[in-house]
C-alpha cells in the first residue's frame, strides 16, 4: 500500500510540474507586457490598506485632550480600554467594545465599581479579581498568559470529572478514569504584565487587528514638586495615583512636546515593552496619545543609544487621535 501511494504521489508531483511549466510558458511574455505596461501606476505607491484598527485607550492624562474623537470612529475602527481608562471614557460619551482587566488585585473593581458594563466585552485572564469578573454585565473573554506557575495556572482552568473511586496514592489513567467537561482557557497573552501589553497582545494575536492605535498611553506625568499633577484621566482614584507615583523610583523622561514629564520604572519597563513589539510588528503601530513619553526617546535611559533624547523612535507613526480615525477607521464610502 505504501509503494502504490508513493507512485501517486510522484505522478502527482510530476503532472503539477509540466502543468506549472506550460502556464508559464504560455503567459510568461503577457506576464512582462503588463508589468511594463502599469510600472507608472505601481511605482507611485500603495494606497493605504484599510483592515481592522484597534485604539488601545489607556488612562493616561492626555485621554483628557482627545477623547471624545473615538465617536467619529468609522466602522473599521474597534476600542479596548485597560480598566482605570473605562470611568472617563463612559463619562464623555463613548462606549468601548472591549475592556481589559488582568490584575488579581481586588481594587480594581474601584476603576468599574458603578459603571454600566452591559454590551462592552470585559477581557480577563483566569486569575483575575473574582470580584470584577463577578461584577461584570456584559459578555466576558477569558485568556491565559505565557510562562508563570508551571502548567498549574492551564491545569486549573479545565474542568475535570473523575469516573471512579479513588484513594490516596491511586495512578490516575488519563483515558479511563476522568473525563473533561471543559479541556481549559487556550487562549494565550504574550503580554509584559500589565494590562496595556495584554490589550496590545490582544489586539494583534486574537484580534488580528492590522493597525494598533495607543490613546492615552502617556506611561507618565507632568512633573509636580508638589506631587498634584494629574496621573489618570479625569483625575480619578487619588490614592491609587499617590501610591503609584511614590512607591517606585522617579525619572525625569522628555515627551512628545519636548517638555520633562515624570514615569517610574514600572511604566519605563511597560514603555520599552511597547517599542519592543513595535519593532517586531513593522506598520502596525500608530502613537495617538497627543502625550507621554511611548516612542520618545532618552539618551540617559537608552539601551542602544540609537535614539537622541527627545527623538520619536522608528517604527511608529505620530499622529492625532483626529488624523487616527480619518486615516484608519473610514470606509471608502463614509
Amino acid at each position: 500500500m505504501t509503494t502504490e501511494l508513493t507512485k501517486v504521489q510522484k505522478a502527482m508531483s510530476y503532472v503539477n510540474t509540466v502543468a506549472n511549466k506550460i502556464t508559464t510558458d504560455s503567459r510568461e511574455q503577457r506576464w512582462l507586457n503588463n508589468v511594463r505596461a502599469n510600472k507608472e501606476t505601481y511605482a507611485a505607491g500603495n494606497a493605504t490598506l484599510r483592515g481592522l484598527t484597534a485604539f488601545i485607550v489607556c488612562a493616561g492624562p492626555s485621554l483628557e485632550k482627545n477623547a471624545e474623537q473615538l465617536k467619529k470612529m468609522g466602522r473599521l475602527g474597534i476600542i479596548i480600554c485597560v480598566d482605570a481608562a473605562l470611568r472617563h471614557l463612559l463619562e464623555v460619551g463613548v462606549k468601548p467594545d472591549y475592556c481589559i482587566s488582568i490584575d488579581s488585585d481586588g481594587r480594581c473593581m474601584r476603576f468599574i465599581e458603578g459603571l454600566d458594563t452591559e454590551g462592552i466585552t470585559l477581557i480577563c485572564m483566569t486569575t483575575a479579581a473574582p470580584e470584577v469578573v463577578q461584577f461584570w454585565k456584559g459578555p466576558r473573554y477569558f485568556v491565559g498568559a505565557n510562562g508563570g506557575g508551571d502548567g498549574k495556572l492551564f491545569a486549573m482552568s479545565r474542568q475535570v470529572k473523575v469516573e471512579r473511586d479513588l484513594k490516596v496514592g491511586d495512578y490516575l489513567d488519563p483515558i479511563d478514569d476522568i473525563s473533561i467537561e471543559f479541556p481549559g482557557v487556550i487562549a494565550t497573552l504574550n503580554c509584559g504584565g500589565n494590562v496595556s501589553t495584554a490589550a496590545a497582545s490582544f489586539a494583534y494575536e486574537i484580534i488580528r487587528a492590522c493597525k494598533l492605535v495607543f490613546v492615552g498611553a502617556d506611561f507618565s506625568w507632568p512633573e509636580d514638586p508638589k506631587g498634584d499633577s494629574v496621573f489618570y484621566a479625569g483625575d480619578h482614584y487619588k490614592d491609587m495615583a499617590k501610591e503609584r507615583k511614590t512607591s517606585d523610583r522617579v525619572l525625569s523622561h522628555p515627551g512628545q512636546d519636548d517638555e520633562q514629564l515624570s514615569t517610574n520604572m514600572s511604566l519605563f519597563a511597560f514603555k520599552q515593552w511597547h517599542e519592543g513589539f513595535a519593532g517586531r510588528c513593522p506598520n502596525t503601530h500608530v502613537n495617538a496619545s497627543e502625550g507621554g513619553i511611548l516612542g520618545i526617546g532618552n539618551d540617559k535611559y537608552a539601551v542602544d543609544g540609537s535614539c537622541g533624547s527627545g527623538d520619536k523612535l522608528s517604527g511608529w507613526e505620530f499622529l492625532t487621535l483626529a488624523e487616527a480615525i480619518e486615516k484608519y477607521t473610514k470606509r471608502a464610502s463614509e
